[in-house]
């Protein structure tokens, strides 16, 4: 496949290639200021093409999102008069890594009731993410 090819995927995809990239400059960016490693750009734009892989293996061909999905509107939902919800993630630097936990509480009407934070230490996502939920 040539290089122009491989770029015209690229945008017909690029609902997937953008947050690849990003993530990519991130983890680069993170690696640079934690742990002094400066990153060569082939090797990224070989990450990036791996992950990209990875996802076809996984999902198939994606098209242009707008293509074949239709927008629906994702907003928060409340509980009746006497219920809190509570909003909570989870997160690492690296899996596994330093990893944290935080969360807001809400009353039915979204009035902020508290917020929490804190961090498991070196851990992974899903145990930070379980840590936000039990706290």
């Amino acid at each position: 496949m040539s290089f122009l090819n491989v770029m015209e995927k690229m945008v017909i995809e690029i609902g997937i290639i953008a947050p690849l990239i990003m993530w990519n400059i991130w983890c680069t960016r993170n690696k640079l200021v934690f742990e002094g490693t400066q990153s060569v750009t082939t090797s990224n734009v070989a990450s990036i093409f791996s992950q990209l892989h990875i996802s076809h293996r996984a999902f198939g061909s994606l098209s242009s999102p707008s293509s074949t999905q239709t927008p629906r509107e994702v907003c928060w939902q409340h509980g009746d008069n006497d219920t809190l919800v509570r909003n909570v993630e989870g997160s690492a630097l690296t899996n596994p890594g330093q990893a944290g936990y935080g969360g807001i509480v809400r009353n039915f009407d979204e009035k902020f009731m508290f917020g929490f934070y804190g961090s498991v230490g070196l851990s992974n996502i899903l145990h930070a993410e379980i840590q936000a939920l039990l706290t």
